[in-house]
């Protein structure tokens, strides 16, 4: 009986807020939206080597006021946690915070983490309507295009410009959201947006995107996720070991084989796949064995910038590697974890039941896609996945009819088994 009222409360908290103006998924998936062409904009003003701190360090301060906002909604509301769910995030905090306190670096790239894990929680508190629904895409696609129009289409090593694989995530996620609403619709204007997505895939040659333009719509076709729902195990199991394959990954190649391989080339598209990656990632793990339970936040492989190579050493192009070796095993092992957990949620809305398995599908999606790229340090490439959640989530729910069925064939089993 105690299960029941549980569940209708999740589903009455699901359509009451419907009475209020705009809910708080639709307040924070904008400000993400505005905050995205900001940063944008931002980034090249300022320059890496301003040295007035204030300005140096402003998104720092945005990251931290949005941290805590996440942090404050989640918690006091009554549904939002469950005893477990608060205990996993009460961990995660504090061992990320013992990796700061360690290091006294990388706070930037942890405010990143921190805030990817509470916003895929609280999208999932409510849902938007169908007039915010359209005007998040809207507002999405046109940042998206106002920030490719002042972009840089070409590979640079001038860190104020943007280089493709930027603008290829960016038009990625604009595919990926267009393949969801095809989905839900079948609407040919979908299909359209889809392959004009696809080439600018190919004149900006981001082989990540591009694997992620494969995956996707092969991993929803394969596993029918537009009409099939997705158990909360299944899910939280293959996230959280896809990001300990992106390890193993890069293990493997950059340690073992690296003798063999060293710097041969792997073409596709015309470019070497690697393109010295297996070199970042052996440094890395050098770096690992001496720091490996909180990392070195955002030293890893600085010393070898006095042996002649580049800067670009110290960025890690592999998600799950990134966070190992910026702040140890027990920070990613609890941020893997929640973010596996918090991504699944089997307890909001009477379970799996009111949601199509198309955002599961695009979180596995991008956990592939970060083996070659680091996705969740800068604000540039998570503001726009975050967005991109928000908006697939929606447009994968189930129509409220269907769903309140369902719900009611669920209560009627749980009642039949008691």
């Amino acid at each position: 009986m105690i299960e029941e009222k549980a569940t209708k409360r999740e589903i009455g908290d699901l359509f009451v807020r419907r009475s209020q103006k705009h809910n708080a998924s639709f307040y924070f998936a904008v400000f993400y939206v505005l905050y995205m062409v900001f940063f944008f904009y931002y980034s090249k003003a300022i320059g890496k080597d301003n040295k007035n701190y204030i300005l140096r360090n402003m998104t720092v301060f945005i990251n931290l006021i949005v941290a805590l906002i996440l942090l404050f909604y989640l918690l006091n509301r009554k549904i939002a946690l469950c005893k477990k769910e608060k205990r996993s995030l009460y961990l995660f905090l504090s061992v990320v915070l013992i990796s700061y306190l360690i290091n006294f670096s990388g706070l930037e790239k942890l405010l990143g983490l921190i805030i990817i894990v509470l916003s895929l929680k609280v999208f999932k508190q409510s849902v938007l309507t169908k007039k915010e629904f359209n005007f998040l895409f809207l507002l999405f696609l046109l940042g998206v295009i106002i920030v490719l129009l002042n972009g840089q289409f070409r590979n640079t090593n001038n860190p104020d410009k943007f280089n493709t694989n930027t603008c290829g995530l960016l038009v990625s996620m604009v595919f990926f959201i267009s393949l969801t609403f095809f989905a839900r619709n079948k609407s040919v204007i979908w299909i359209l947006i889809c392959l004009i997505c696809v080439l600018f895939q190919v004149l900006f040659d981001s082989r990540a995107a591009m694997i992620g333009c494969i995956l996707f719509p092969f991993f929803t076709i394969t596993l029918r996720a537009d009409k099939r729902i997705f158990r909360y195990k299944t899910v939280a199991f293959w996230l959280f070991v896809l990001s300990i394959m992106g390890v193993a990954f890069a293990y493997i190649y950059a340690v073992p084989l690296y003798d063999w391989l060293g710097n041969s080339e792997i073409k596709i598209l015309g470019k070497n796949l690697f393109t010295g990656r297996q070199t970042i990632w052996k440094f890395a793990f050098e770096s690992i064995r001496d720091n490996f339970w909180f990392g070195r936040g955002s030293y890893v492989n600085e010393e070898k910038i006095q042996e002649g190579y580049y800067e670009a050493i110290m960025q890690m192009h592999n998600q799950p590697l990134g966070v190992l070796a910026s702040f140890g095993f027990l920070p990613f092992l609890t941020f893997y974890t929640i973010f596996a957990s918090f991504a699944a949620d089997k307890k909001r809305f009477g379970g799996n039941i009111a949601v199509k398995g198309l955002p599961s599908i695009f979180l596995i999606t991008m956990t592939i896609m970060s083996y070659f790229e680091v996705y969740f340090f800068a604000q540039y490439t998570w503001l726009p996945i975050l967005i991109t959640y928000c908006l697939i989530y929606n447009g994968s729910l189930v129509k409220r009819k269907t769903y309140d069925n369902r719900i009611h064939t669920d209560l009627q089993q749980k009642k039949h088994l008691k």
